[in-house]
């Protein structure tokens, strides 16, 4: 909050590697008659959690040499320390901080394949993240041939409280809307 303190909504445990701010925080939302600006003032890990990954693009995108783990490291040495001393789990390395990410990077530049570390074939969440980690890049779908003649699907979408802040489309192989 904006005391440093944990919100007393917030998730925490053993995976918290970083934390970001999630309450008060303006946010874009559809612009309505109640809400002409199209912004509002919320708070939650729907804050949060855009605000971390806005801070990783943002310092990202003036370290194109930087590969995503050098960033994440960024990211992870430069935070603000809060509760206690070092990694915990309530914040994990801390608050971001898009200055101080971007300075560590200016002060520790990085270059392609110099990153140091433990390579690993695993991830693990919270201060034991290995920050070298890269995941395997997801293969694609294997696609499902339908019997001849048959058109039905049946798309069943499960969603948070928060559905109607998403749209889906369904579109055919062709790309056209079904």
């Amino acid at each position: 909050d904006s005391n440093d303190n944990k919100a007393s909504f917030s998730q925490w445990n053993d995976q918290v590697e970083i934390s970001g701010p999630g309450v008060g925080v303006k946010s874009t939302v559809p612009i309505t008659t109640a809400n002409p600006s199209g912004y509002a003032t919320w708070s939650g890990t729907s804050m949060a959690t855009p605000h971390v990954a806005g801070v990783a693009a943002l310092v990202w995108s003036h370290h194109p040499e930087c590969t995503n783990n050098h960033i994440r490291e960024a990211l992870i040495q430069s935070a603000t320390d809060l509760g206690s001393t070092g990694c915990d789990d309530e914040f994990g390395f801390g608050i971001v901080d898009a200055q101080a990410a971007h300075a560590y990077l200016e002060n520790n530049p990085c270059h392609a394949g110099d990153f140091l570390g433990n390579k690993s074939d695993h991830a693990f969440g919270g201060c034991a993240q290995d920050p070298d980690y890269t995941s395997p890049p997801t293969p694609a779908p294997t696609p499902f041939p339908c019997p001849t003649g048959e058109t039905a699907v049946k798309l069943e979408i499960l969603t948070d409280y928060w559905g109607y802040e998403t749209s889906w489309r369904v579109l055919d192989a062709a790309g056209s809307d079904v």
